[in-house]
């Protein structure tokens, strides 16, 4: 089976940086987070799996927002409370960042 994912640049990035913190090429990641919770998978809100796919950056806030039903708004709110950051902002990025000051 092939599975075809249309993702903004941005999303893209974001999968790309957590496959190469995870030691993985993008393909070789995609199949792992497809295939992980199959499983253990047990009935999820749309907005617990919005969350979960946000927090493992694999949508961006917009994506997880409308995957919700939410507005960005309300989908910031329900991060909060599930204790996930709202920013996605790749280590290796901060640090560059960090030595340029």
């Amino acid at each position: 089976m092939s599975l075809t994912l249309d993702l903004t640049p941005d999303e893209e990035a974001r999968l790309q940086s957590a496959a190469a913190r995870r030691g993985l090429d993008l393909p070789q990641y995609a199949r792992q987070r497809l295939l992980s919770p199959v499983a253990t998978r047990q009935p999820r809100s749309r907005l617990d799996e919005a969350i979960a796919l946000f927090d493992q950056e694999i949508v961006s806030l917009e994506t997880g927002a409308r995957l919700a039903g939410l507005s960005q708004s309300a989908f910031l709110d329900a991060l909060g409370k599930a204790g996930v950051s709202a920013l996605q902002y790749p280590v290796e990025e901060a640090l560059a960042e960090a030595d340029a000051l």
